[in-house]
């Protein structure tokens, strides 16, 4: 495999850190690494910021009280997932 530009080593970041690229790619992509230190920086923000939103989304599903959430909150995810597509 070719050397990765920064473009590409962005482009294939959360392959990397999933751990889901075959052997060559990872190669190349430790190669840029170790040669770009803004990659590197963003590598590593990239990792902080995965384990930052685990932590904060680790509630463990507790619903809210409904009465606790703003009925303009409420109806604003409502219209977004509608104009979206999604259904409720």
């Amino acid at each position: 495999m070719e050397s990765l530009s920064c473009k590409h080593f962005v482009e294939f970041l959360d392959d990397y850190v999933a751990g889901g690229q075959p052997e060559e790619a990872r190669k190349a992509f430790e190669e840029h690494i170790n040669c770009c230190p803004p990659c590197l920086d963003f590598l590593n923000d990239y990792r902080k910021t995965i384990e930052t939103s685990k932590k904060a989304c680790c509630c463990g599903h507790k619903e809210v009280p409904r009465d606790k959430v703003p009925e303009g909150l409420i109806n604003a995810i409502l219209a977004a997932r509608k104009a979206g597509g999604q259904s409720e």
